[in-house]
């Protein structure tokens, strides 16, 4: 049974409280490269783990493989344009001044891991709740990396913290928005809608998490290493 929007909701409260956590401790304190790197390497196991224990078994055989493939195909259609949009907002504007790019590059990430949440809840409550936690943390890099450069830029600490809030409301707002939607669904769509988005957490995870470690070039056997140790963890988790 998919539990209520409300609690939906509340539950995302949580990757909301990660989000400005992130942008607090961004605005004190940037660490170094291999530990973010270490650090996303562990966040894609976490998330990449809850998407292979928690939803992929709820999809497999199921009577219509064709239309699982559709969903999945949107998933990642879409997760490619939204990629693809955060980027060239990033890109945009100069080095100076507040960087609108970014952040609204951010906001749209964020709010699409909100309808995300929303989504793994047609799994079950619990599918729901591990895959909300997994999504904390990468709103938690999200926020502070837009932490990180408006710091960079000279804006005041509480500028930072207070854009770390507004990024992270759109989180709750997000799932709320996907589960409200998805009341309206019929039950016999509801497969597809978890392929879907089964693919955006998987684009998440290797597109986005590992793919930007990567391009730092921090990789080490200890950087490498904590993508399985995230996976460790959440197949720990549900043993």
């Amino acid at each position: 049974m998919v539990p209520s929007t409300i609690l939906i909701t509340l539950y995302a409260l949580i990757p909301m409280f990660m989000a400005i956590l992130g942008s607090v401790i961004a605005s004190f304190y940037i660490p170094k490269g291999k530990v973010v790197s270490s650090l996303q390497h562990f966040v894609a196991g976490i998330v990449i783990g809850a998407v292979a224990i928690e939803l992929i078994p709820k999809i497999l055989g199921h009577d219509s493989p064709w239309t699982i493939g559709f969903g999945f195909v949107i998933g990642v259609v879409v997760m490619l344009l939204v990629h693809e949009l955060a980027h060239f907002l990033a890109k945009r504007g100069g080095e100076r001044g507040m960087p609108y790019g970014l952040l609204i590059g951010g906001g749209i990430d964020l709010l699409l891991d909100g309808i995300l949440i929303g989504i793994s809840f047609l799994a079950g409550k619990e599918s729901g709740i591990v895959i909300a936690l997994s999504l904390s943390l990468c709103a938690f890099f999200v926020s502070a990396t837009a932490s990180t450069t408006l710091g960079k830029r000279q804006f005041s600490k509480a500028t930072q913290i207070l854009t770390g809030v507004f990024l992270g409301v759109l989180l709750p707002l997000g799932a709320f928005l996907g589960s409200a939607i998805l009341t309206q669904f019929p039950n016999s769509i509801l497969i597809e809608t978890l392929a879907f988005g089964v693919a955006a957490l998987l684009f998440l995870g290797i597109e986005e998490l590992l793919a930007e470690s990567h391009e730092e070039h921090h990789d080490t056997l200890w950087v490498s290493a904590a993508f399985f140790l995230g996976f460790l963890v959440i197949l720990l988790f549900r043993l």
